[in-house]
């Protein structure tokens, strides 16, 4: 039964690939009783995202000497919105990312593309099982030649299905342009090889 779960499993959260340097000691720590923020950009609803989770975690290990500030970048209505996320995280304005998958193929990282192709994870079950794998891990090393580190793959928020034509039986299918989101270079060549 198809779910939706192809377009879920649309989330990589990433790292600069340089140490942290807002402030704090030599070492690059915090100063002694103030914890060391860091920034966790994304554009999608951090709710949606498992953010408000991972910064809590962060917050509950560290015993308060680290934390995790949620920012909403605020480039959703901009074509390739998730580029500038990464560029963020690069140059320094947010020390970590969360992007979905299908902007790494046009920053030339093909190592996602099997999460990409349509149908191929088709149920929620085979999307937990790539998850729990050590398929995401392989996919990860990929992002070094964008200049960030992959830290971990996670289910996504549910994306809006796209297709050839714009004809639907949906009552108020397609949503009109503003409402699309960025499409990677995946193409329809690209079927066979990912397959």
């Amino acid at each position: 039964m198809l779910r939706g779960a192809a377009a879920a499993l649309a989330v990589v959260v990433l790292a600069a690939a340089t140490a942290c340097g807002s402030g704090g000691d030599k070492a690059g720590g915090a100063s002694p009783g103030k914890p060391l923020v860091l920034t966790l950009e994304s554009e999608d609803d951090p709710q949606l995202t498992g953010a408000p989770e991972f910064a809590d975690a962060v917050a509950r290990l560290s015993r308060g000497t680290l934390r995790i500030r949620l920012v909403k970048a605020g480039r959703g209505a901009e074509i390739g919105y998730e580029r500038g996320t990464i560029d963020d995280v690069r140059s320094g304005r947010a020390q970590l990312g969360i992007v979905g998958v299908r902007v790494w193929d046009t920053m030339g990282v093909k190592s996602f593309r099997a999460l990409l192709a349509p149908l191929l994870v088709d149920s929620l079950e085979l999307e937990m099982r790539v998850l729990a794998s050590s398929l995401p891990d392989r996919m990860l090393e990929g992002v070094e030649r964008a200049g960030v580190v992959g830290v971990a793959v996670l289910p996504g928020p549910l994306r809006l299905p796209y297709g050839l034509s714009l004809s639907s039986t949906v009552p108020g299918w397609p949503p009109n342009e503003a409402d699309r989101g960025p499409l990677g270079r995946l193409r329809i060549e690209d079927m066979p090889e990912i397959y």
